[in-house]
């Protein structure tokens, strides 16, 4: 997503690469205070940027990190699915399901040009959750143009950007 939205506004966005941020995958909510203490105690700035959580453990998050930036979403395909223009989804899950990479296990919801935005919706995060990890999400966001790109996402970069 940063890379995109730097390659399309370069005016306004930069990659995370380009502004000296390692990328660095806690997986786990329950491991990002762990891991926030051991890079701010090398003196690194932590940006921790995350999924909705509790209150308990937004706070553990917020003592151990420079800045946080959680989703309003419990995931994030929900994110990407909420925020992302329609037409961009459609046009994503059309292309989908007119290839061989929708999945037969998943034919039941094989998105078709008379899906509803919601049954699109629905479809792709059925697809999303099995395809977790093989960057499903982020080939959608590249094909994006800056005006379907979500906006929790622009803005997130947007913040980083301001503190480094």
């Amino acid at each position: 997503g940063a890379r995109h939205l730097a390659e399309l506004d370069d005016e306004n966005y930069t990659s995370l690469e380009g502004l000296g941020i390692a990328v660095f995958d806690a997986e786990s909510q329950n491991n990002i205070p762990i891991f926030g203490e051991y890079f701010k105690a090398m003196d690194k700035l932590v940006f921790a940027v995350f999924d909705k959580q509790t209150p308990e453990d937004l706070l553990k998050i917020k003592a151990t990190t420079t800045a946080c930036l959680e989703s309003s979403y419990k995931g994030f395909e929900e994110l990407v699915l909420a925020e992302t223009d329609k037409d961009a989804l459609e046009k994503f899950a059309l292309e989908l399901s007119s290839t061989d990479a929708w999945p037969d296990h998943l034919s039941h919801c094989k998105p078709s040009s008379s899906s509803s935005p919601e049954e699109i919706k629905k479809s792709l995060l059925h697809y999303f959750r099995w395809s977790k990890g093989a960057k499903t999400c982020a080939a959608l966001l590249a094909s994006c143009s800056l005006s379907e790109m979500p906006a929790t996402i622009k803005s997130n970069l947007s913040s980083i950007s301001m503190l480094c």
